[in-house]
C-alpha cells in the first residue's frame, strides 16, 4: 500500500482503526502550508513556529477520533476549520489573559502537607510518591513536568482552578480569570488532550 495513493479520509479511516506512522506523517506533512499560513494570519503573542506545528499534531488526534464523513465529507475542511478555530482561542485566552493582568491562583507545583509524607511536597508529587518502584517514581515526575511545561499560562491556570478550588465550576472560574466560559472551557479540553498524550489514556 502506497499512502501518498490514499486519500485524506481513506487515511483517516486507517488511522482510526489503528496508528500507522506512515500514514499520520502523510496526512499531517499534506497540511503543511496550512500550518505556514495560519503561523502568518493568525498569530499568537509567544508562539514559534514549533509550537503552531506541534498544536496541529494535537488537534490531529483529536480530529481523527472525532471525523465523521457523514458530517463533513472532506477532512480538509473539517481540519482547517477545527484548527483554525482552536488557535483563534488561544490567542484570544493570551489577550484575555493579558488584559486580565496577574492571575492569583494555586500552583500545581506550590507545596502541601500530606498525613503520610513528613516533608511538605508538590500536590502532583504526592501521587507520583504513592507507586512503590522508584523506576516508576522517575519516569512518572518526569511525565508529569513534561504535561505542566505544556501548558499555556491559561491552561495551567484554568486546570489549577479546576483540579484544586472549592469553588471549581466553569462560570465561577471564567469569572476569576476575566474571561468567558467558552475560553475556560476551550482551555480545559486542551488539557484533557495533552494529558491524554502524556500518561497514555485511551
Amino acid at each position: 500500500m502506497n499512502v501518498k495513493d490514499l486519500s485524506n479520509e481513506v487515511l483517516i479511516e486507517h488511522l482510526k482503526d489503528s496508528f500507522e506512522n506512515d500514514c499520520f506523517a502523510e496526512l499531517y506533512n499534506r497540511f503543511m502550508p496550512l500550518y505556514y499560513k495560519c503561523m502568518r494570519t493568525i498569530r499568537i503573542e509567544g508562539f514559534e513556529p514549533d509550537d503552531y506545528l506541534q498544536e496541529a499534531r494535537i488537534i490531529w488526534w483529536s480530529v481523527i477520533e472525532k471525523y465523521d464523513k457523514a458530517n463533513s465529507p472532506y477532512v480538509a475542511t473539517y481540519f482547517a476549520r477545527v484548527f483554525e478555530n482552536y488557535l483563534s482561542n488561544i490567542r484570544r485566552d493570551r489577550q484575555a489573559i493579558k488584559r486580565g493582568g496577574q492571575v492569583s491562583f494555586t500552583s500545581l507545583q506550590e507545596t502541601s502537607e500530606f498525613d503520610d509524607f513528613s516533608d511538605n511536597i508538590t500536590y502532583l508529587e504526592y501521587y507520583v510518591k504513592e507507586t512503590t518502584s522508584i523506576d516508576e517514581q522517575i519516569i512518572l515526575q518526569e511525565t508529569v513536568d513534561a504535561f505542566i511545561n505544556s501548558l499555556t499560562h491559561l491552561e495551567r491556570v484554568a486546570l489549577c482552578n479546576r483540579l484544586l478550588e472549592e469553588d471549581n465550576n466553569i462560570s465561577h472560574i471564567a469569572e476569576q480569570l476575566h474571561t468567558d466560559r467558552r475560553s475556560v472551557e476551550n482551555a480545559l479540553a486542551r488539557c484533557r488532550i495533552k494529558c491524554k498524550k502524556y500518561f497514555d489514556i485511551k
